[in-house]
């Protein structure tokens, strides 16, 4: 036992009703000191803190309380609510400290709109930095637990854009002959060198959005390929868009609408042939159901084997995966050959 001179026990007197302790055979050395647990809620009051039940009961009382319309949200939602009562405590993915914070951010990003990340950080916490110093890693983990699993190939900027925050408004890329309306202004682009761009802003507004004179639309992942494509590659009945990695919210409502705007014409997506590639053309399935893959079979592979990058055995754990999901039945012989020579594929290998 930890011995205690007798002259700090007489400092102890004055918390006496919160501590029980035990002297010495010498009497005038403390032996062992306890916790009164008749007089736990006191102690919780001197130290200043709040009874750990207490702070259990209002974690939960706010869970409960809190509304969200998306699955995954909800999902998360009732899972803490869960581990509080079993627990009695909360997780990384519920930190006490900022366990309103986090609601407050998930209740902002339940709309499905955009966000800018400064925006939202003042909007919600009157402080531009608040999020990303308290928040943010915190909503990552949250997101690649519920909503993007296996998420390692993603940057945290794009695993965010996944859910509409974003640094800046978006600029969507595309190039090929389009028009829409916002009010009764007409707004027409045509076939241009280097692609037209878009803000963000302006796919809310607009409406009657046509494609002109196209017989097959192609997404393209990452920007050099977009680039060579549209300069070297692209047919005058092409329409032809920047993908880039994880679309937001907004981006999908753009290419839903370009979907929508389309009756006989072709969809087809390009990506790198690897797990990334795979999951962004699965997910764009999501919008399109006629989407086809584009330079992603196993005739693509092997015609650039020279530029083939090895797998780890993580890596290949991951695509068997894969393999096993019917989502990714399009994509099953590919796989099959990347596993058995140990390689995948990046996109910028075709410009070569």
């Amino acid at each position: 036992a930890r011995l205690i001179p007798i002259c700090f026990a007489m400092k102890l007197t004055s918390i006496s009703t919160l501590l029980i302790f035990s002297l010495t055979m010498s009497g005038n050395i403390i032996e062992e000191i306890w916790l009164n647990k008749e007089n736990v809620e006191l102690a919780y009051e001197k130290a200043n803190r709040t009874n750990v039940k207490e702070n259990i009961e209002l974690l939960l009382k706010m869970l409960e309380e809190a509304e969200f319309n998306q699955e995954w949200i909800n999902e998360y939602k009732q899972d803490m609510i869960n581990y509080l009562k079993e627990k009695h405590k909360t997780n990384n993915l519920f930190p006490v400290q900022f366990a309103q914070d986090i609601l407050l951010v998930l209740k902002q990003i339940d709309n499905k709109e955009e966000n800018l990340k400064r925006v939202l950080s003042i909007k919600c916490f009157g402080d531009s930095k608040y999020f990303e110093r308290n928040i943010e890693h915190v909503l990552i983990r949250i997101i690649k637990t519920y909503l993007l699993e296996n998420a390692e190939e993603y940057s945290n900027d794009d695993i965010l854009l996944e859910v509409g925050i974003s640094k800046y408004p978006e600029i969507f890329e595309f190039c090929g002959d389009m028009e829409y309306y916002i009010d009764d202004e007409k707004i027409e682009y045509k076939k241009e060198t280097m692609g037209s761009y878009l803000n963000s802003y302006n796919v809310e507004k607009m409406t009657n959005l046509t494609i002109k004179n196209v017989r097959k639309i192609l997404f393209i992942e990452n920007k050099a390929n977009y680039i060579d494509y549209i300069q070297n590659k692209q047919e005058s009945d092409e329409f032809v868009i920047y993908h880039g990695g994880m679309y937001s919210p907004i981006k999908g409502k753009f290419f839903k609408k370009i979907y929508e705007a389309c009756e006989n014409q072709e969809f087809y997506h390009w990506s790198d042939i690897d797990i990334g590639g795979f999951r962004i053309f699965t997910r764009l399935k999501k919008i399109i159901p006629e989407l086809q893959e584009y330079k992603m079979d196993t005739e693509a592979f092997f015609s650039k084997r020279e530029y083939w990058k090895e797998m780890n055995q993580d890596y290949r754990k991951r695509l068997q995966q894969l393999r096993e999901l019917s989502d990714y039945e399009n994509f099953y012989e590919v796989i099959d050959a990347m596993l058995e020579n140990n390689s995948k594929l990046e996109q910028e290998a075709f410009i070569l």
